[in-house]
């Protein structure tokens, strides 16, 4: 599966009414050029962004996304200015900008094996379109905390993650935790939607801790039994029980002055279904990489092997009890961040073995110096 970035496209506004996108703004902006007039036909996903207006207020000084959406069903013509977003857009424009702002159009188009834009599925979905517009609603909100997305936002606002996600404090947090995200390649702010100390869902970082290796010999073997005395260890450093707790773990490599993120899992979301009841849980006690997902190519991996690991606790700092919906949704945005980082990384998500396949130029699996390309360096700029 292949994606090419274009833009940024300006789009028209105020023909025939000053400050809003009008029919005639819209016919003008796909008719403005032939790559445009191509690109109408097409499906992926488009951001939606305004350019800052130097000299206004810190907030709106800079270049930033406001909209990230998937055209699949309907071709990009039919999707980027419906009458839902157009009207979200004009807000913006108005509300915010005072009609100073310029706004502009990225798309993400995908490509057929051939080389050629891809249609509109009329049957079925995408591979990859919902990874890559919800990977570009997590980097677009580093910098935005006001995206005008709705949808699939519920559980930003409702979830805690230490020095990642709604933590005022993210800035004072210890080195280690900077490290962990740093390594994900996460540099911008943290997410910031809701700033409430009593989310329905809390994750602490603990780590770097290093792996328990039976064998270095490659491929490695991991060592299950020294577990038990890594989670004692960490009870008593940490005041914390991490043996009764659940959540995320993300193993990292460090070979030389490089460290990637290898793998990402989580206890009781995606690989439960593969390995046990619906109705029961696991906790860091029992834990178990289910050798599918850890494969010999994982193993593999040269360097030191460290992991981290991410459990949910009670606003008052103990653990609490999983939560499978949770648990997914934690795994889902590390893994995002994981996947641009490192395209080879693996994880407990049976699902995203596609990712393999996966290319987005100057984002996932790129060549060398794509991310120096105007259109990329352009879209990086929106967005970190």
């Amino acid at each position: 599966m292949n994606f090419q970035i274009f833009g940024p496209y300006p789009v028209p506004v105020g023909n025939d009414h000053p400050g809003f996108i009008d029919d005639s703004d819209i016919r003008a902006f796909w008719s403005g050029t032939p790559e445009l007039d191509e690109l109408s036909s097409t499906c992926g996903v488009y951001l939606f962004g305004v350019k800052g207006q130097e000299g206004r207020r810190k907030e709106l000084s800079r270049d930033r996304i406001w909209y990230v959406g998937k055209a699949e069903k309907l071709n990009f013509r039919g999707e980027c200015f419906n009458g839902r977003n157009r009207n979200s857009y004009n807000k913006v424009l108005n509300a915010i900008y005072k009609n100073k702002g310029e706004a502009v159009m990225f798309f993400i188009v995908r490509c057929d094996q051939d080389g050629s834009f891809s249609e509109s599925a009329t049957e079925g979905t995408y591979d990859g379109l919902r990874f890559l517009e919800k990977m570009f609603i997590q980097f677009a909100l580093q910098s935005n905390a006001e995206l005008l997305n709705v949808v699939g936002l519920r559980n930003y606002k409702t979830t805690f993650i230490e020095g990642l996600l709604n933590d005022s404090k993210a800035g004072r947090r210890r080195r280690d935790v900077k490290h962990l995200w740093g390594s994900l390649g996460i540099t911008g702010k943290p997410i910031a939607i809701n700033v409430d100390s009593k989310k329905s869902n809390n994750y602490r970082v603990l780590g770097p801790y290093e792996v328990p290796i039976k064998s270095w010999q490659l491929p490695k073997q991991l060592d299950y039994p020294r577990f038990g005395e890594l989670f004692e260890n960490i009870s008593d450093r940490e005041q914390f029980d991490i043996a009764n707790s659940s959540g995320v773990y993300i193993i990292l490599s460090q070979y030389r002055n490089s460290v990637k993120p290898v793998f990402v899992g989580n206890l009781n979301g995606w690989e439960s279904s593969h390995r046990q009841a619906v109705n029961t849980t696991q906790y860091f006690e029992g834990f178990r990489i289910d050798e599918r997902r850890l494969s010999k190519s994982v193993r593999s991996v040269r360097g030191n092997w460290t992991i981290y690991f991410l459990p949910r606790v009670k606003p008052n700092g103990n653990p609490a009890k999983p939560n499978r919906d949770s648990e997914d949704f934690l795994l889902s945005l590390v893994l995002d961040y994981a996947k641009a980082k490192n395209h080879n990384v693996r994880s407990s998500d049976s699902s995203s073995g596609f990712l393999s396949n996966l290319y987005l130029e100057g984002f996932i699996n790129a060549n060398q110096g794509e991310s120096r390309r105007n259109t990329v360096r352009s879209l990086r700029e929106f967005l970190f």
